[in-house]
This record gives C-alpha cells, sequence and structure tokens, in this order.
C-alpha cells in the first residue's frame, strides 16, 4: 500500500521556506505508469519524480541548503528571490522565480527553475 504521510514529517520548502503549501503528490504518466513527487505549492519547487513516496520524501528532506545570493551588482543591495503567475493564454503556467534587489530593484531573468534563476544572478561578469 501507500505509504500514509504526516505533513510534518516534511522539511519547508528550500527556496521560498513555505511549511504551509509543501504536499505530496502521485501523479501517473502513460510510459512509465505512477510516480512520486514532494511539492511545493507556493513557488512550484519540487523533488523529481521517484518510484516510491518514501524516496521522493528522503530527497525533500535531504536536500542541500540552496546557496545564498550575492549582494546587488548595481548598488550592493540585498537580493530577495520572488515569484510571479504569467497567467498568459496557458491557464496551467508554472510560477515563474527571478531575484529582484530590495535597494534598486534591478531583476534577475526569470525563469521556472529556481537554481537557474540563482545561478544566473550569483554567476554573473563582474567586468
Amino acid at each position: 500500500g501507500l505509504p500514509v504521510l504526516i505533513m510534518n514529517e516534511l522539511k519547508p520548502c528550500p527556496f521560498c521556506g513555505s511549511s504551509e503549501y509543501v504536499h505530496t503528490a502521485y501523479y501517473h504518466f502513460d510510459d512509465t505508469g505512477t510516480k512520486a513527487v514532494v511539492e511545493c505549492s507556493n513557488c512550484a519547487c519540487s523533488t523529481h519524480y521517484f518510484d516510491d513516496m518514501s524516496e521522493a520524501i528522503n530527497a525533500w528532506n535531504l536536500r542541500t541548503h540552496a546557496p545564498e545570493l550575492k549582494p546587488c551588482p548595481f548598488c550592493g543591495g540585498a537580493p530577495m528571490l520572488k515569484f510571479y503567475a504569467w497567467h498568459g493564454e496557458d491557464i496551467d503556467d508554472e510560477p515563474s522565480a527571478y531575484v529582484e534587489c530590495s535597494l534598486c530593484h534591478c531583476t534577475s531573468l526569470s525563469s521556472c527553475f529556481v537554481d537557474d534563476v540563482i545561478l544566473a544572478w550569483n554567476n554573473r561578469s563582474n567586468i
């Protein structure tokens, strides 16, 4: 049978810090069957798809910490990871992440892949 999960077994989201919106889910894919995932409804962060829910929970709880964001390259201000939902023609669009400076409000590229946004902000050129 499927494992019974108590919500306090899941750590908060590593990207937005939410505990309230972190949950487990099963998705059915025609070619690979049903897969387990842990995801955050607040920012759309999720684990990889696993064959077993305990593997997904372990991946969520044993992850490494997201890297610290470097100061703003323009003013030295504190960066903030933010999210927005486009809600354009495709109603199922996932929220996108971006980094915004708390002082001058410059922004990074946006992507539904939070890791890409963090890497782009931190690996920018200092020329």
